[in-house]
């Protein structure tokens, strides 16, 4: 008998995700007039257009603008505030290619939306806070203070707060009766009233 050539099984290639298949992101230098903000933008950022643009007098500018292939902003309503505030007249921007409206408008939220879920870590952040005052950088307009104190309260807040004693006035003769709970402690008060007394329940 003759024997059957063994059938060769040929295995798919795993398939790319959306993100593998765009192409590697390029930066380029564009016209400050030539980026477009988006019109329906819901972030309100004008009070940090002062302090980015300071950061970007200091530091230069370290994150490009990102926008679609019509020149509309996804990432980067502050940015371009603060250079169009310093008067820059090219910026940085990087293009993202093949993203439909519903994706782009989806990314604007989300890259605004992202950080807001991150959290300060007080001990080291006041660290880094006092590093960097004695080196003399000042951080003032960032508002750092008022971060910290404002975690400071917020746990002092989460700390269990202890009851009161009740005050008792030692000029004038007093019982303390104790009681078993609630309906036992109402019997009592009652009883104490019908006599004339005056009492005060104590929890």
């Amino acid at each position: 008998m003759k024997k059957e050539p063994k059938k060769e099984t040929k295995r798919k290639a795993p398939a790319a995700d959306a993100g593998a298949k765009r192409e590697a992101l390029k930066v380029e230098m564009r016209p400050i007039g030539d980026v477009k903000p988006y019109d329906n933008n819901p972030r309100d950022n004008s009070a940090s257009v002062p302090k980015l643009a300071r950061l970007i007098r200091e530091y230069g500018f370290t994150q490009p603008i990102v926008v679609d292939e019509q020149g509309v902003i996804l990432a980067g309503h502050t940015r371009l505030a603060a250079a169009k505030e310093l008067g820059l007249e090219r910026v940085p921007v990087t293009v993202l290619r093949g993203v439909t409206p519903d994706q782009a408008a989806a990314y604007r939220l989300a890259d605004n939306r992202v950080a807001e879920f991150s959290a300060w870590d007080a001990d080291k952040l006041a660290e880094e806070c006092n590093a960097l005052s004695a080196a003399g950088l000042d951080l003032s307009d960032l508002d750092f203070d008022a971060l910290l104190v404002a975690d400071g309260a917020e746990e002092e807040a989460k700390e269990p707060k202890e009851k009161p004693e009740p005050k008792i006035d030692l000029a004038r003769p007093q019982l303390v009766v104790e009681c078993d709970d609630d309906a036992d402690a109402e019997r009592k008060f009652n009883k104490a009233a019908e006599l004339g007394w005056k009492c005060t329940l104590s929890i």
